[in-house]
């Protein structure tokens, strides 16, 4: 959905959990959503874990946003108040990890 306005540039860096093949059988529409991405300037990094953005040396202070498109454990909901408490606990760690890579405002 980022990238479906060609007139928004490039600059895109998507990420994902998954290895490259693993996403490719996992989504159907994950080789066209790369080619879209890459195509427009942007750019597909794989394996990176989204709690943990700050780890990354080129990732420190980087970004003027971030966006975490359909955030979810991938688990199944077996217990829907533990997967409550575990969805909570990936959206706080990636609130924790991306504000460190997101850039110093100036004063």
């Amino acid at each position: 959905a980022l990238r479906r306005n060609p007139e928004a540039g490039g600059g895109v860096i998507a990420t994902c959990l998954d290895d490259k093949s693993t996403l490719r059988e996992k989504y159907t529409d994950g080789k066209v959503n790369v080619k879209r991405i890459e195509a427009a300037a942007g750019a597909v990094l794989y394996g990176v874990d989204a709690t943990c953005l700050h780890e990354r040396e080129e990732f420190a202070h980087a970004f003027d946003k971030i966006v975490f498109q359909f955030p979810h454990l991938g688990s199944g909901e077996k217990s829907v108040e533990r997967s409550v408490h575990q969805h909570q606990h990936l959206l706080r760690s990636f609130f924790e990890s991306a504000r460190r890579c997101l850039k110093r405002l100036k004063t």
